[in-house]
């Protein structure tokens, strides 16, 4: 009695387009609205799964614009319908929302999601409800947090990482999310000036393994090869007036061994060094 209660609602809601009737199909309660005498493939569907469908159809299947309220996933699609699936639309789900291109259910094409407060939180290419191709991140705040490609939901391949005040940290290739390959990444300071720059072949996500350049605003660098971030005992390195090319100590830029150092004034000296400490190695 209350379910037919609930039909004879419907019914008397779209009386004024017509005749309305209740039937069967495949045990689903289909009410169908007949306007001006014709049949125009208008009608609502309900299902024992608690699916609820008003829109059109076609041989009895959703097809064209329509709205599918789903309680079993909490979920409700709008959009355009083909036989059955939304294809283009919104889709809608107590924690986000999620508006582009869909097939078979799944988020498939390009896609604009938001959270529940309907912030933007990604735009970007979806392959069978998964993150696929190039998409961008974006913090609560408004800032972009990642631009580049995506496998499998995880960043991937090349892109750019940035900070939640929305300047680029890193640049290069990514693996799973983590950085590897070349890169180049941006130290800044609590004012957002940039204190400094790594550029090389990240193995570890945190850890470049290779020839690494450390780089400054004011002109100043580190270059030498590095196992896991520890420079090993070549380098060239450029600090205030001096610059050294040649021989160090394991992980300082103690002169230790052959090198030559260039000084102000166009004054140069090579030989052989012996633990000679630059002091500016922890230079901020």
């Amino acid at each position: 009695e209350v379910e037919m209660c609930v039909y004879n609602k419907i019914v008397n809601k779209y009386q004024k387009y017509g005749v309305s009737y209740i039937e069967m199909i495949n045990g689903t309660k289909k009410i169908n609205i007949i306007k001006n005498n014709n049949f125009d493939d208008y009608g609502l569907m309900y299902n024992i799964n608690g699916e609820f469908y008003e829109g059109y159809f076609l041989s009895n299947v959703r097809h064209g614009y329509g709205i599918l309220n789903s309680q079993s996933e909490d979920k409700v699609r709008t959009g355009l319908f083909d036989r059955g699936e939304l294809q283009f639309g919104i889709l809608r789900h107590k924690d986000w929302i999620a508006e582009g291109e869909f097939s078979r259910g799944l988020k498939n094409g390009y896609i604009i999601e938001y959270d529940q407060l309907k912030r933007k939180q990604f735009e970007g290419i979806y392959k069978d409800g998964k993150k696929d191709g190039f998409g961008i991140n974006y913090y609560d705040n408004g800032n972009i947090s990642y631009k580049g490609y995506f496998k499998n939901n995880l960043e991937d391949i090349f892109g750019f990482m940035y900070n939640s005040s929305g300047r680029v940290f890193y640049a290069g290739g990514i693996d799973k999310g983590q950085k590897r390959g070349f890169g180049i990444y941006y130290a800044y300071g609590q004012k957002g000036n940039k204190l400094y720059q790594y550029s090389g072949n990240w193995v570890d996500d945190d850890k470049c393994d290779g020839y690494l350049l450390k780089k400054y605003p004011d002109g100043d660098y580190f270059f030498g090869e590095t196992k896991m971030f520890v420079y090993q005992t070549f380098m060239n390195y450029k600090l205030g007036n001096l610059t050294y090319i040649g021989e160090t100590k394991l992980s300082s830029t103690k002169r230790e061994g052959y090198g030559e150092t260039s000084l102000s004034g166009g004054n140069k000296e090579k030989g052989i060094y012996i633990n000679l400490l630059n002091n500016l190695w922890d230079k901020k």
